[in-house]
C-alpha cells in the first residue's frame, strides 16, 4: 500500500465479529457508522494518510476492506462493492453521496433501490429483492458473499429460510433462523448460514465457507458443534473437525480433509532439512505440495524446482498439485498419492 499520490487516501473499513468483540485499532478515532454486511451498526469508518501502512495503522491481523479513494472521490459502484454490492440510503450520504447523484445513478441503472432506503449493485439485487418479497431471509451459499466467505462455486438455485410465505419454486427452503440476522438486510445470521451450510451442501464446499469464517476469527467450532448436537448432526460435526487452526490456501484445507479421508497419516507445514518447509508429509516420506496461481510465476518455478531437487536428495519422493487437482480432481490426487506409497512398499523406489 506504499508509493499512493499525495491526493490519495486509504478508507479502511473494520469488519466486525458477529460473535464476539473484535480487538480495537491502536491508532484513530471511531468516527461514524458505515453498514458493512457482517458488520452492526456504529462500526467504524476511519482515514489514515497515503503513505501509512497496515504496521503503522496497527490493525494487523483484523479483518478489513481497503478502498482507495482518489482526490476525495469515490464511484458508488466502488463504495458499494466494498459492502457486498449493498448499503443503505444513510450511509451513501454519509460517505458524501448526494440524494441527486443517487437519482442520476438509479436512472442510469448503475444502481437500483431494492427497498425504501437500501441501495444494491444490480446483480446482487436479484436474490435480496426475492428474499424481501417473500418475508424470507437468503442463507447458505446464497448468503455467502454478503459475509464475504470463500465458496467454490456459485449457488444454482437461492437458499432462503422462509418466513410466513411460501417461497417460490425453484429456491432450496431451509428451517428457521434462531440467531439474530443481518441487522439491516434480508439475510440470516453467519450461525446460521453456517449451520445450513453444514446440512445442506456437500462436505467440501460447507468446509470452505467454514474455514473462512474460523480462519478470519468470526466464529468458533466449539460454537457450533454446541449448536449442532444429537446423531443427526453427526456428519456436519465431522467437518468442523476438518477445519484447521491455520492454512496458507483453500487448497491445503482441501488437500488435508481428502488425504484424512483415505486413512492416510498426515502431518501439515513440516519443515524440512534443506528443502524448507513443506506442505504435507505423507506416511512420513511423501511430500505433497499444493500450488495455487503463484507458483506459475517464472520465480517461484525456478525456487518449486530447486525444492523437489532436495527433496529427492534428502531422501523422499514428491508430488504437486495444482487448483484443478485438488478442488475437480480430488480423487485422481488420492489415487496418485496411493500409487506411489505402494509402489514403494513394493520397493520399487527404495522405500520400506
Amino acid at each position: 500500500m506504499t508509493g499512493l499520490s499525495q491526493d490519495a487516501s486509504l478508507l479502511l473499513l473494520r469488519v466486525s465479529h458477529p460473535f464476539g468483540p473484535a480487538p480495537s485499532p491502536s491508532w484513530g478515532t471511531l468516527q461514524r457508522p458505515v453498514g458493512l454486511p457482517g458488520c452492526r451498526d456504529g462500526e467504524s469508518v476511519s482515514k489514515c494518510p497515503a503513505t501509512a501502512t497496515l504496521s503503522t495503522c496497527g490493525i494487523l491481523g483484523l479483518p478489513f476492506a481497503v478502498v482507495h479513494v482518489h482526490r476525495g472521490v469515490m464511484d458508488i459502484e466502488t463504495f458499494l462493492g466494498a459492502r457486498a454490492g449493498v448499503a443503505r440510503a444513510s450511509t451513501l450520504r454519509e460517505a458524501g453521496f448526494s440524494r441527486s447523484s443517487l437519482d442520476k445513478a438509479l436512472a442510469a441503472g448503475r444502481i437500483v433501490r431494492i427497498r425504501r432506503g437500501i441501495y444494491s449493485m444490480p446483480r446482487e439485487a436479484g436474490v435480496l429483492a426475492l428474499a424481501l418479497q417473500h418475508n424470507a431471509l437468503l442463507t447458505c451459499l446464497s448468503a455467502a458473499p454478503t459475509y464475504r466467505l470463500w465458496t467454490l462455486y456459485e449457488p444454482s438455485s437461492v437458499h432462503l429460510s422462509p418466513g410466513h410465505k411460501k417461497t417460490p419454486p425453484g429456491t432450496l427452503t431451509h428451517g428457521r433462523c434462531p440467531h439474530p440476522h443481518h441487522p439491516w438486510l434480508p439475510v440470516a445470521g453467519l450461525a446460521d448460514v453456517l449451520i445450513h451450510a453444514l446440512r445442506c451442501l456437500p462436505d467440501v464446499e460447507s468446509l470452505v465457507m467454514l474455514q473462512c469464517a474460523a480462519q478470519r476469527g468470526d466464529i468458533s467450532m466449539d460454537f457450533l458443534r454446541r449448536k449442532l448436537p444429537g446423531n443427526r448432526n453427526a456428519r456436519a460435526r465431522s467437518v468442523l473437525d476438518s477445519v484447521v487452526p491455520r492454512a496458507d490456501s483453500i487448497l491445503e484445507v482441501l488437500a488435508n480433509y481428502h488425504f484424512r479421508r483415505a486413512g492416510l497419516h498426515v502431518r501439515r507445514h513440516v519443515e524440512l532439512a534443506g528443502v524448507g518447509e513443506v506442505d504435507f508429509l505423507i506416511e512420513e516420506w511423501l511430500v505433497v505440495e499444493t500450488d495455487g496461481s503463484t507458483h506459475l510465476e517464472p520465480r517461484q518455478v525456478k525456487k518449486d524446482r530447486k525444492r523437489n531437487n532436495a527433496t529427492v536428495i534428502g531422501g523422499r519422493l514428491g508430488l504437486r498439485f495444482g487448483y484443478d487437482d485438488v478442488v475437480h480432481h480430488p480423487e485422481r490426487m488420492v489415487s496418485q498419492v496411493l500409487a506411489v506409497l505402494e509402489l514403494c512398499r513394493q520397493g520399487a523406489f527404495g522405500g520400506s
